[in-house]
């Protein structure tokens, strides 16, 4: 990201990095002490909800991630685009749009899931969010972009269009299956994206840049 001061502490994007992290720990020292299905109650799983089960998922879901990869990336792009979005609509707003976004992403992406017993887990519905709402306030910020050891700058707008296109393109191959599916919320992404930008357009003029 090219610089974007911030005028305060990202507190509730730190704590929310922390959380996750410390979250990640916990969930593979429970993996390794009862398997897989000892992470279950925490994670998004269709018959559960449907039988009225492990409710709390919902919220717990966003702070779980499937491998040390998945962590990393996630973390990466909340930091990258939710320091400024924390710093601009203040902190309890940011809060909540990351926990709207994280419950919004299990909406959207239930149709998709292969099977009532799949499980979905996962902060990156939430991230989708708050980059999605960067784009509405921050239109005209530049993003580096690194190809071969050159760096340029290009426009938020054309990476994350970009990003979101490709989200698309993969989630509508995977419909069509004409590439092999994969355990993405693709559409979660794109859902969660459109609904942050949506939100910044439509609520957030007074928190956009020239507000």
């Amino acid at each position: 990201e090219v610089h974007n001061p911030r005028r305060q502490s990202a507190v509730v994007c730190l704590a929310l990095i922390a959380i996750c992290v410390f979250a990640f720990f916990a969930e593979v020292a429970l993996i390794m002490q009862g398997g897989p299905d000892a992470l279950r109650p925490f994670t998004v799983v269709p018959e559960d909800l449907k039988g009225g089960r492990h409710l709390l998922s919902l919220l717990t879901h966003m702070f779980l991630h499937g491998g040390i990869a998945h962590l990393l990336g996630n973390m990466w792009f909340l930091w990258t685009f939710g320091d400024n979005v924390e710093d601009r609509v203040g902190r309890a707003r940011f809060l909540a749009l990351y926990l709207l976004f994280g419950l919004a992403a299990v909406a959207v992406q239930l149709p998709f899931l292969p099977s009532p017993d799949s499980r979905l887990l996962g902060a990156s519905g939430a991230i989708a969010g708050l980059m999605g709402a960067y784009l509405g306030l921050f239109q005209r910020a530049h993003l580096y972009q690194v190809f071969l050891f050159i760096r340029w700058r290009v426009p938020v707008w054309f990476y994350l269009g970009g990003w979101l296109a490709l989200n698309a393109a993969i989630g509508i191959a995977e419909l069509n299956q004409s590439v092999p599916t994969t355990k993405v919320a693709w559409w979660a992404h794109v859902g969660c994206f459109v609904a942050g930008l949506l939100w910044a357009l439509l609520f957030g003029r007074g928190y956009r840049d020239g507000a």
